[in-house]
């Protein structure tokens, strides 16, 4: 008799010296994995992955009602969005989601690597079957022999990547001059597969396009940015391949233009873990979460008491702030982790993100923290892709300074009561008395 997937096992680190290999602040969780804790209700946010769920089953539905109509209608696939810090878990709250629609008889792709690294090496070694471009990738470009297709192709072009190969300039000045050649091919080759699916009756195809919220924040020209040029410039193309498509976006466009005006729906929004309220007071609901993500992954006599805490608060809620902060704190290699390895560990961030803004963000900041949301300035979206401001949902949307910014040096002046803060340019105080770090 078969025997079903058996659970993931992992053991907790009891030392040090574990604790530091086993706290990997990028890794995301796979499904199934026993360190994976909940945390919708300390976000202030629906299940993520439920919630997308149910959007493109609702959207399939009407897909194939419209293709059993006496006129059938131009399919309307999903067209979602989902967005966050870095770092804030959305690839794991992918994962889940995969895992979800996969059940519910969906084929699932995470980007349709096979196909568009075919393209590339075409256009790079002029040759059109399998056989000829790895021949090509073998003898000109240094490629291993018997290595899969994909990786040699991956292999090679991080190589042209590194080496600003006259080959990388034509694939380059191919993407250029005809863009259209790749989207013709990727929509055949979608529109294909998902005939075949529904004729076997069952869901279409479902492509998940993870990490571009990851690519660099420019500005272009006046009122363009990297991530707009994406975005809203080219939504069109974003939006063109026949089936359910989701993306990761950049933070900083729900700052900068509209979105919803070129994909049908608001992105879903992840925000930080309410580790503090609106007022910057400790959450303890939100505090204590944070603190069992350290502990399915650490012993929890590991960690001395109130150490978890101390390093929930400060990382702000980000998911990767804290296992940053923890790994730091571990890494000082003790027989436990103290309350003076996570001071280290957190005077560390804070010097980190002291060195990370510029002194012309100053005033920005000032009004992130006095208003508790963005000023609308022409800094927001630096302020949101560097983490120098989080976003919070408990009750209602707002942002705060992350905690290692507020509390480094040049900022000291927040930390005071309102009353005893300069009156800017006079040197004057308004009130007496100096208040402690929150």
């Amino acid at each position: 008799m078969s025997q079903g997937p058996k659970t993931p096992v992992y053991e907790l680190a009891k030392t040090t010296s574990e604790a530091y290999a086993k706290l990997i602040p990028d890794e995301a969780l796979p499904v199934g994995d026993p360190r994976y804790v909940p945390l919708d209700r300390v976000r202030g946010h629906l299940n993520v992955a439920e919630s997308l769920r149910l959007r493109i089953k609702s959207q399939e539905d009407a897909v194939r009602r419209d293709g059993k109509g006496a006129t059938p209608h131009e399919p309307t696939f999903a067209r979602l969005l989902i967005t966050g810090h870095q770092g804030c878990g959305k690839t794991t709250e992918l994962f889940q989601l995969g895992s979800l629609l996969k059940k519910d008889g969906f084929t699932v792709v995470h980007g349709p690597k096979e196909d568009a690294a075919e393209w590339i090496a075409r256009t790079v070694t002029k040759k059109q079957s399998k056989t000829e471009i790895e021949g090509k990738l073998e003898t000109e470009l240094g490629a291993e022999a018997g290595i899969p297709f994909f990786a040699k192709v991956k292999a090679t072009l991080k190589s042209l990547v590194k080496t600003g190969s006259t080959y990388l300039k034509e694939v380059e000045t191919e993407a250029d001059r005809r863009p259209e050649v790749l989207l013709d091919s990727l929509a055949a080759i979608v529109r294909s597969v998902n005939q075949q699916l529904h004729s076997n009756h069952v869901p279409g195809l479902v492509i998940i396009i993870d990490g571009l919220e990851k690519m660099p924040f420019r500005q272009q020209s006046p009122g363009i940015t990297s991530h707009s040029a994406m975005f809203i410039h080219n939504g069109d193309k974003l939006k063109s391949p026949p089936c359910h498509l989701l993306y990761t976006l950049p933070l900083t466009l729900l700052s900068d233009k509209p979105v919803a005006q070129v994909f049908p729906d608001e992105p879903v929004i992840m925000p930080v873990v309410h580790v503090i309220d609106r007022a910057g007071q400790p959450d303890d609901e939100g505090a204590g979460v944070m603190v069992e993500l350290v502990h399915r992954r650490v012993v929890p006599a590991l960690l001395e008491s109130g150490v978890a805490r101390s390093l929930a608060l400060a990382s702000g809620g980000h998911v990767r702030d804290f296992i940053r902060l923890a790994r730091a704190a571990a890494g000082r290699f003790g027989a436990t982790i103290t309350p003076a390895h996570a001071d280290a560990a957190i005077q560390d961030m804070i010097d980190y993100y002291d060195n990370l803004y510029a002194a012309r963000y100053h005033e920005a900041l000032t009004l992130v923290h006095e208003q508790r949301l963005l000023p609308r300035g022409d800094f927001d979206g630096e302020l949101i892709d560097k983490l120098l401001v989080l976003p919070y949902r408990n009750g209602e949307k707002w942002c705060a300074l992350h905690p290692c910014v507020l509390n480094g040096p040049r900022l000291a002046e927040l930390r005071q009561p309102r009353g005893a803060r300069q009156i800017k340019g006079t040197g004057k105080k308004r009130g007496k008395g100096k208040g402690k770090p929150r």
